[in-house]
């Protein structure tokens, strides 16, 4: 779960708006990649390490179909799996379908808002700020400062290179707050991460944007 908390940005309710408020249609193009990845890599690596740790009894063959099964019927990884089957067709969306899935998509921030809040009301943060504060600090400065060390050692620059270390820098994604109550640990602390560093983000991601400015101008 601290591995996840920070790792797993708030690409989407924040990470979207930011990216298209700064830089457009060309940083989103780059940014909805980065989002299909992120949620597929670490949300099934995640998933497998948890089903393996949770094995108990079951035999391998169980085990293995649970893990497959969990990992894939997600209510993440598979809707973009289907996307990317649908998009890989090359047939268009239909008007009608896309009205429906634009409307769920501005369902999906307040969503996210309520189930934070009732998460706080149900575990508190009592005895979870001092992990939560390292979490977001992992997250906010640590996770972004490493995306940034291994895209210039692979020569990656300009708008690439910004849009893929502001997607580090963003707080820590709701998802991990629902992953924990999938699995039932540590959902105090990973509530108060994901608050603590939503609010944090306020300061860090205007260090970073000047850390990357002469990025963006290149």
């Amino acid at each position: 779960m601290r591995a996840l908390s920070v790792t797993f940005s708030n690409t989407v309710q924040l990470g979207i708006p930011v990216v298209t408020a700064l830089f457009g249609t060309a940083g989103l193009t780059v940014h909805i990649a980065i989002v299909s990845l992120q949620s597929l890599v670490l949300l099934t690596t995640a998933t497998v390490l948890a089903e393996n740790d949770l094995g108990g009894g079951r035999s391998r063959w169980a085990r293995v179909v649970q893990t497959v099964r969990r990992s894939v019927v997600h209510p993440v990884v598979l809707p973009i799996l289907l996307g990317l089957g649908y998009n890989a067709t090359g047939l268009p969306i239909p008007g009608v379908i896309d009205d429906v899935l634009a409307t769920l998509g501005a369902a999906v921030i307040p969503l996210s808002l309520v189930t934070i809040g009732l998460s706080l009301q149900l575990y508190g943060v009592r005895g979870s700020v001092r992990p939560a504060a390292v979490m977001s600090f992992g997250k906010l400065v640590l996770h972004p400062a490493l995306v940034f060390a291994a895209a210039w050692l692979f020569g990656l620059h300009g708008l690439p290179l910004v849009v893929a270390v502001l997607c580090a820098a963003l707080p820590t994604g709701a998802n991990v707050l629902l992953f924990a109550g999938r699995y039932g640990v540590m959902q105090a602390e990973t509530t108060a991460t994901t608050v603590l560093s939503t609010f944090a983000f306020v300061v860090t991601a205007t260090g970073w944007l000047i850390v990357l400015s002469p990025a963006m101008v290149t």
